[in-house]
């Protein structure tokens, strides 16, 4: 029963670092893509 719990914990923590990183890499570009559009907007 404990063992089960702990397997399935220990697969959500993998999969919620998985997300994380996903996440971070998603900021990343938003944030690039935000200051290009600023840039942009600053010739204009």
């Amino acid at each position: 029963e404990i063992v089960v719990m702990e397997k399935e914990l220990k697969a959500k923590s993998e999969l919620i670092k998985r997300y994380e990183k996903f996440i971070e890499g998603w900021r990343t570009d938003l944030k690039a893509q935000l200051e290009k559009h600023k840039m942009e907007l600053e010739r204009v």
